[in-house]
């Protein structure tokens, strides 16, 4: 069987199975320059030129949610294109819309960006670090390693992860779950995720008329306007007794969600019919003191845990360990089929945590079950 390829000028033939060629080991696959040892190719001998079955055969056209503005066309690579997720010139095919000059390689073009990233309207850049992609905003590669915070009295260093057993850690200003970049102090251990870190003691929101200073109880407890959520810290106005909570006060005046193509504007008060209060995501009722993302075009009113997720700061295939169970877990997002948690026996119908081991273990447990106290 014979491919006719755009990259060369010859057809290609189809090689089953193992790479048999007397210099296997040499031969490299000349979309993404990786090697063909055991997998299925096509090839020119003629020329030694050779493509994986899987990159012979990509789409020479596709959308892709990093640049929804126009489709990527798969092209032989050309000088000065570098992609514009791991910043490398390499790999000799890559996709490439020709009036943004915006370049993906055929490896990152297979990154899908996390659900919670999907729902921001924020364009995204990709860092390499020691080999691995990891996903940012176009800020995060411009953070500052070191930062003092008016939460913590000690100088605050950036890690890309956490310094924890699990890299697991939750923020000790909004209590979020984080598996992602942290301001850490070893000595205390103490940790802020990107959102606090990026917070005042002192702030003006659009929400309120005056100033919000924060606070930091014992013993008692205020309700944020934003959720109506209890918390013994946040932000507080001392002329009107108004509070807002670190996760209201840092939740972004606009997003995007799949359930409406137009931009959503956070909104703080609603004064419709009560039949009207309700999400369109999850079709619960709607409280009409606390804030949600409204749609000026559709009517569309969303929660804001339903744009961003319950937990937006956990990154999705990441590995876990837990004390009572032998193999690794990896951090899963159930959205069909739902298994029984081996621990509370309900249906694992978000974040959870299953078993990695290649034997037939079937351990499924939500993450609820496991995660670690908040202090």
């Amino acid at each position: 069987m014979e491919l006719p390829h755009f990259s060369h000028k010859h057809p290609l033939t189809f090689f089953d199975g193992q790479n048999t060629h007397s210099d296997a080991e040499n031969t490299k696959c000349s979309g993404c320059l990786g090697p063909i040892l055991e997998e299925s190719s096509y090839g020119c001998t003629q020329c030694h030129y050779f493509l994986h079955k899987k990159c012979a055969e990509l789409p020479r056209e596709i959308f892709h949610p990093f640049h929804p503005e126009h489709r990527l066309r798969l092209q032989p690579h050309q000088q000065g294109l570098r992609c514009a997720l791991c910043f490398s010139g390499r790999q000799s095919m890559i996709y490439h819309c020709s009036l943004c000059h915006y370049s993906l390689h055929i490896k990152c073009a297979e990154i899908s960006p996390p659900a919670w990233m999907r729902n921001t309207p924020s364009r995204l850049h990709f860092i390499a670090v020691k080999g691995v992609i990891s996903s940012l905003h176009k800020t995060c590669p411009e953070l500052p390693i070191k930062k003092p915070s008016p939460f913590h009295p000690h100088t605050l260093t950036l890690r890309p992860k956490s310094p924890h057993s699990n890299r697991v850690f939750a923020c000790n200003v909004c209590s979020t779950y984080s598996n992602g970049f942290s301001y850490n102090c070893k000595r205390c251990s103490f940790d802020l995720d990107l959102r606090c870190s990026s917070i005042s003691d002192t702030l003006i929101h659009q929400a309120h008329e005056h100033s919000l200073f924060a606070f930091f109880l014992n013993d008692d407890v205020l309700y944020c306007q934003g959720c109506g959520t209890p918390g013994k810290n946040g932000l507080y106005c001392h002329q009107c007794v108004y509070v807002l909570d670190f996760k209201c006060a840092a939740l972004p005046p606009t997003a995007m969600h799949s359930y409406d193509d137009h931009p959503l504007k956070l909104t703080f008060k609603d004064d419709s019919d009560s039949d009207q209060l309700y999400c369109d995501v999850c079709e619960d009722k709607r409280d009409p003191k606390h804030w949600f993302y409204y749609c000026d075009d559709c009517g569309v009113t969303i929660h804001p845990e339903c744009v961003f997720g319950k937990y937006p700061y956990i990154k999705v295939g990441d590995t876990y360990t837990i004390e009572s169970h032998p193999h690794s877990l990896r951090f899963v997002n159930k959205t069909e089929k739902y298994p029984s948690c081996n621990s509370c026996g309900q249906p694992c119908s978000d974040l959870a945590l299953e078993c990695v081991s290649q034997s037939e273990c079937s351990f499924i447990v939500h993450w609820e079950c496991v995660a670690p106290n908040k202090s």
